[in-house]
C-alpha cells in the first residue's frame, strides 16, 4: 500500500539529510565532519548501521515495518516480506522525541504516526514498445522501467526522446539470447512484463492443422512467450487486435492462453473498448492478463471502466488552432498535411459526421476503403486511429488530423513529442496502446502485485 499522507517537518531537524552530498553517501562508507555521523551501506538486509548519537537508520527494502533502536545498537528490521529491492531509501532520525522519516526519492518529510509500512515501487518490462503508449501509461500509475525493447530506428528515436531514463534496447527481438535478458534483471525484480507482439499471420492459422503459434508471422508471439517464460514475472499483460478474441470461434484465443498456462499462469482474456476508459475514442482491443500462481481458481482483474459519458473527439482537440492544408503552428506536431485541389474540393462536401455518400457522385470516389473519405462527428468518440488516416477529415476543418490531434485522441501529452517522417509519425500514434487505458490497466495489475 502506498504512502498516502504526507508531513513536512522543520527544515532545522536534519538539514544535513537533505544535501545532495548526502544521498550521495549511500552508496559507500562515509563519515560526516558537521555531524560526526557515520553511514554504512546496507548488507543483505541483516545487519543495518551502527549509528552514534540517538541513531539514524536507512535501509533498502521491498516490505519492511519500521523497528525501535537504541544508542550504539546493531538494527534489524523486525520484519520483512517479499524480495529485496532498491527501489526505495528511506532515512530515519530519532532527535529530541521527532520520530522523522526522510525519503530522498520523493524529497519529502514523512511523521511515525503516518507510515508504517513503506511500500515498493512495481516494475515492469515492455516489450514491442513501439513510441511508449504502454510505458507512459505504466509511468503515469508509479512504475519503474526496467528495460524496453523495440526494433525500429526511426520509432527508437522518439522513445528516446520522451524517455530519457529509460533502458531501452534497440533490437530484433529474436537475436537477443536468453542470457542477455536475465542479465539486464539481474538483481531486480520483474513485476510485469508487457507489450503488444505484432500477430498478422490470421489467413494461414488453423488451415491444414496449422496452428496460430506455429505461423512463422506470429513469431514474435513467440517471443513474448520465451521473455516471460525467463523472467516469471508475478503478471503479464499482452495487448492486441480484438479479432483475434473470436478468431476460430475462439480456438486461437484458448492456444495462446494455454501458452502461457503451461508456463503456470492463471490467464483471463477480454475485449476492452478505449472509449469506456477515459479515450476519446472507439478502439476495441483485446487484452490477455496472466497471474503467476497455483490457484487455478484466481480471478484475473481488468482495468475497472469509467463513470459517465464519453468523451468525444471535440473533447479532446477543439482547443487547437485551427489549420488550413499546409499550414503549421508552433505546437510540436500540429502541421497539416497538404491536400490536393480535387481532395479539398471533395471533403468540402462532406458534413460533420457524414461519409462519401455526401461527395456529388459525378466526383465521388466509387472504390476503396469504406472507413475513407469521413468527417469525424464531433459529438462522439472518434473512429479507431490506424497508421493511416489521412482520408479522414476534421470534423469543421477541411484537412485531416495533424499528427498532434492524433495523439491527443490516443490520450498522448502535448509534451511527447513524435520524430522522424510524418507517415512514421502517424504510425507510431495508430499503433500505440492508448496511455490513459495503459494507465487503467496497470492500476488494475496493482491489486494483484
Amino acid at each position: 500500500m502506498a504512502v498516502t499522507y504526507i508531513k513536512r517537518q522543520p527544515d532545522a531537524c536534519f538539514w544535513f539529510l537533505k544535501r545532495r552530498k548526502f544521498q550521495n553517501r549511500l552508496k559507500n562508507n562515509a563519515k560526516d565532519d558537521a555531524t560526526g555521523m557515520i553511514y554504512t551501506p546496507v548488507v543483505c538486509m541483516d545487519i543495518l548501521l551502527r549509528a552514534h548519537f540517538k541513531g539514524l537508520l536507512y535501509y533498502r527494502t521491498t516490505w519492511v515495518s519500521l523497528c525501535s533502536f537504541s544508542q550504539g545498537s546493531f538494527l534489524r528490521p523486525q520484519e520483512q516480506t517479499g524480495k529485496g529491492s532498491d527501489t526505495h531509501v528511506f532515512l530515519c532520525g530519532f532527535f529530541f522525541d521527532f520520530h522523522l522519516f526522510y525519503c530522498p526519492i520523493r524529497g519529502v518529510w514523512l511523521d511515525r504516526e503516518t507510515v508504517f509500512l513503506v511500500s515498493k515501487i512495481n516494475t515492469y518490462v515492455d516489450l514491442f514498445s513501439g513510441s511508449g503508449g504502454f510505458s507512459l501509461g505504466f509511468d503515469w500509475a508509479g512504475y519503474k522501467n526496467i528495460f524496453s525493447v523495440e526494433n525500429d530506428h526511426e520509432i527508437c528515436e522518439t522513445y528516446r526522446h520522451n524517455f530519457p531514463n529509460h533502458q531501452l534496447l534497440e533490437r530484433d527481438i529474436t537475436k537477443i539470447e536468453d542470457e542477455e535478458i536475465l542479465n539486464l534483471v539481474k538483481g531486480k525484480n520483474v513485476d510485469v512484463v508487457i507489450g503488444g507482439p505484432p500477430c498478422q499471420g490470421f489467413s494461414m492459422a488453423g488451415n491444414i492443422g496449422r496452428k496460430f503459434a506455429d505461423d512463422p508471422r506470429n513469431q514474435l508471439f513467440k517471443e513474448f512467450v520465451r521473455i516471460v517464460s525467463l523472467l516469471k514475472p508475478q503478471c503479464f499483460v499482452m495487448e492486441n487486435v480484438a479479432r483475434l478474441y473470436t478468431r476460430l470461434n475462439g480456438q486461437t484465443r484458448e492456444e495462446i492462453k494455454q501458452h502461457f498456462k503451461e508456463l503456470g499462469y492463471v490467464v483471463d482474456a477480454r475485449v476492452v473498448c478505449a472509449s469506456e476508459y477515459g479515450v476519446p475514442q472507439n478502439r476495441n482491443r483485446v487484452l490477455f492478463i496472466g497471474k503467476l500462481t497455483d490457484n487455478t481458481e484466481y480471478e484475473i482483474q481488468f482495468p475497472k471502466k469509467k463513470e459517465g459519458n464519453p468523451f468525444t473527439i471535440k473533447d479532446a482537440i477543439d482547443h487547437y488552432p485551427p489549420l488550413q492544408s499546409g499550414e503549421s503552428s508552433v505546437i510540436p506536431n500540429h502541421e497539416a498535411m497538404v491536400h490536393s485541389a480535387q481532395m479539398l474540393e471533395k471533403m468540402s462536401y462532406v458534413k460533420d459526421g457524414g461519409g462519401r455518400d455526401d461527395i456529388p457522385e459525378n466526383i465521388r470516389p466509387q472504390k476503396g476503403d469504406i472507413r475513407k473519405y469521413i468527417r469525424y462527428d464531433s459529438t462522439k468518440p472518434a473512429v479507431c486511429i490506424t497508421g493511416d488516416m489521412r482520408k479522414v477529415f476534421h470534423y469543421n476543418q477541411n484537412r485531416a488530423l495533424t499528427v498532434r490531434e492524433l495523439a491527443a485522441i490516443q490520450t498522448y501529452p502535448d509534451e511527447f513529442v513524435f520524430l522522424g517522417s510524418k507517415i512514421k509519425q502517424q504510425q507510431m500514434v495508430g499503433n500505440s496502446v492508448p496511455p490513459v487505458l495503459a494507465k487503467a490497466i496497470a492500476e488494475a495489475i496493482k491489486t494483484m502485485l
